[in-house]
């Protein structure tokens, strides 16, 4: 071989040495990259996932909030022989029978009764998360929010 040739096909050689390190280089890089952002993705999703939490936490607050304030306006927050409208509504949340029965089925409640004070508090709560408080404690809901 002449010398030319050799120079020659030691660069090739080298250059072909160079395409296939490259090569790996690329495919070792986008592998990472595909990590790397599959990484990122789940600590989006971790993230997401604490803040729905934080969310829901701080709505809850905010429905005990109102569950409390209403009570407080509607009440005082007691319940035992606490009548109001002359003698329709009872209770720590003063429901009325009717509605108290009426809600605690459409709520699914479990062997429902209008004179139980926690009932009638967990009845106010799941009017509150139905959006249709404001259509039975009119005056009080006004006054809390």
């Amino acid at each position: 071989m002449t010398k030319l040739l050799r120079i020659t096909t030691m660069i090739a050689c080298v250059l072909m040495f160079a395409i296939v390190v490259g090569q790996i280089y690329m495919w070792e890089g986008r592998r990472l990259g595909q990590q790397e952002f599959a990484r990122q993705v789940i600590d989006l999703e971790r993230r997401i996932k604490e803040i729905e939490l934080q969310l829901q936490d701080e709505q809850e607050q905010r429905v005990d909030y109102f569950v409390y304030k209403i009570l407080d306006c509607e009440s005082g927050r007691k319940h035992h022989n606490i009548w109001g409208d002359n003698g329709l509504s009872y209770g720590i949340a003063q429901f009325q029978e009717p509605t108290f029965y009426e809600m605690a089925q459409k709520a699914g409640l479990q062997n429902p009764n209008w004179h139980n004070q926690h009932q009638q508090i967990l009845l106010l709560k799941w009017a509150i998360w139905q959006g249709i408080a404001d259509k039975h404690w009119r005056r009080c809901w006004r006054q809390v929010s």
